[in-house]
C-alpha cells in the first residue's frame, strides 16, 4: 500500500515480539527495518499527522533506543574485540541517526541534514581522487588543478572527504575553464599595489556587511594601496582610480551575483551596479601594460546555486576582466568567517615561498581548525580560478 508511515510500526511491533521470544538477531533486523522506514519519511514526520503536538523522543525515540539496547545486549553476549565493534559502531551510529532526526523535527526544516552529507563528499572523492592518489604521491603532487565540467563546476572540490580527513588538508587546488586559457606566472609581490573597494551599508535593496570595513583595514595593513569604501565607491570613482594608478590587486568586498545569463551577473557599487562588460572595459586597460592584474578578489559575492553556467561565469570573470586570476565564492559566505579567511590568504601571498593555491590552502586548514568554522560551508565555497602560482 506504500505507508512507510505505517510499515515502520509494523516492523517496530514485530521486533518486540522476537525480543520477547528471545530471537535477538531477528528482533534486531527487524529493529533496523523500522529505522531505515522511519528514515525515509522523517520529513512527513516532522510535520506530524495529527493536530495534538507530541514529543518526538516520547513517539518515535524508543524505536532507535530499543534498537540500540538490542545491539548493546548481542555486543555483551560475544567475547572477540572484532565481533564486538561492529555492534557498538552500530549503536553510536543509531544514536546519532536519531539526534539528527530530533533536531530536524525541532527546526522544522532540512538545515541539519548537512551533518549527514559527507558520505556524499566520500563517494565523489572516491570516483574523483582514490584512483588516483597513489600517482599524485608517487609524484610528490601537492598542488591539483580542476578543469571541472557540467555540475561538476557547482561542487566545491576542497570538501571531498577520505573518511578522515578532507581534501584541502592534502591540497592545495585551484580550478580554470581551460588550461589553455591559463597563463600560469607566479605572482610578483615585489611593488605589489591594492585597490580595495567595499560597502559597508544597506544600499540598492542589499543588506549590510559591517565587517567589511575590518576586512579592508587588515588588507591595508598588509600591502600598501588605495581604499575606497561607501560613498567613495562609486562607479565613476573607480573607473577614473583605475585609469590613474597602477595596481597589482583589486579587491572588491562587495554584494555580487554571478548568472546564467551575463547580463545579470554584476557587483554592487554604492551608486549602482558595475556589469561585468563593464568591469572588463575598467580592467582591460591592464592588457596593454607590462604589469597585468595579478588579482582580482570577488569578497562577499553569491553564484546562482545549483546554476552551472553561473559557476562557468564566475571562472570567466578573470579572464574576461584581463586578470592572471581570481579569488571568489560559490555561494554567500558568512561575512566574519569571510573577512578572516580573506585575509589570511592575502598574508599568506606575502611568502614568496609559496604559491597563491598554497596561500588560499593554508587559510582554508586555518579556518577548519577552528570549531566555529570547521563545517564546509565556511571555508569550501572559496575558488582560486586560473593561475594558481
Amino acid at each position: 500500500m506504500n505507508a512507510p508511515e505505517s510499515l515502520y510500526r509494523w516492523q517496530w511491533q514485530a521486533g518486540r515480539l522476537l525480543k520477547k521470544l528471545g530471537s535477538v538477531d531477528d528482533a534486531i533486523a527487524s529493529y533496523r527495518r523500522a529505522v531505515y522506514t522511519l528514515q525515509s519519511i522523517r520529513q512527513e514526520l516532522s510535520v506530524g499527522y495529527g493536530t495534538q503536538p507530541t514529543s518526538f523522543r516520547e513517539t518515535i525515540g524508543p524505536v532507535y533506543f530499543e534498537l540500540v539496547d538490542l545491539l548493546l545486549q548481542r555486543a555483551a553476549t560475544l567475547r572477540k574485540a572484532d565481533e564486538i565493534a561492529p555492534y557498538l559502531v552500530e549503536a553510536r551510529e543509531t544514536v546519532e541517526l536519531f539526534k539528527v532526526a530530533e533536531l530536524r523535527d525541532y527546526f522544522r526544516d532540512d538545515c541539519v541534514d548537512t551533518a549527514l552529507s559527507k558520505p556524499h563528499a566520500q563517494q565523489l572523492y572516491t570516483w574523483l581522487i582514490q584512483p588516483l592518489e597513489a600517482d599524485f604521491k608517487a609524484a610528490g603532487i601537492d598542488t591539483l588543478v580542476f578543469v571541472p565540467d557540467g555540475p561538476l563546476r557547482t561542487i566545491p572540490m576542497a570538501a571531498l572527504h577520505d573518511g578522515k580527513q578532507f581534501l584541502i588538508s592534502k591540497y592545495a587546488m585551484a580550478i580554470t575553464p581551460g588550461l589553455n586559457l591559463t597563463d600560469p606566472r607566479p605572482i610578483k609581490r615585489e611593488g605589489a599595489k591594492v585597490l580595495a573597494v567595499g560597502v559597508t551599508e544597506a544600499v540598492q535593496g542589499f543588506p549590510p556587511l559591517p565587517n567589511v570595513a575590518a576586512e579592508l583595514e587588515a588588507l591595508r595593513t598588509i600591502f600598501p594601496g588605495t581604499t575606497l569604501v561607501d560613498r567613495e565607491f562609486a562607479v565613476g570613482k573607480l573607473e577614473e582610480t583605475l585609469k590613474q594608478e597602477r595596481f597589482t590587486i583589486l579587491h572588491v568586498a562587495s554584494h555580487g551575483e554571478f548568472s546564467s545569463e551575463p547580463g545579470k551577473t554584476f557587483l554592487l557599487a554604492f551608486d549602482g551596479k558595475l556589469t561585468m562588460d563593464r568591469l572588463e572595459q575598467d580592467i582591460g586597460l591592464f592588457k596593454f601594460r607590462d604589469d597585468p592584474l595579478e588579482l582580482l578578489t570577488l569578497s562577499a559575492c553569491d553564484t546562482a546555486e545549483g546554476d552551472d553556467r553561473a559557476a562557468l561565469g564566475l571562472a570567466g570573470v578573470a579572464i574576461k576582466a584581463g586578470a592572471r586570476s581570481a579569488l571568489a565564492t560559490l555561494w554567500e559566505v558568512n561575512d566574519v568567517a569571510a573577512a578572516g579567511l580573506v585575509v589570511d590568504f592575502y598574508r599568506g601571498l606575502q611568502d614568496p615561498s609559496i604559491s597563491r593555491a598554497t596561500a588560499l590552502q593554508r587559510a582554508q586548514v586555518k579556518m577548519l581548525s577552528d570549531p566555529r568554522y570547521e563545517h564546509p560551508g565556511f571555508w569550501a565555497p572559496f575558488l582560486l580560478i586560473n593561475n594558481w602560482l
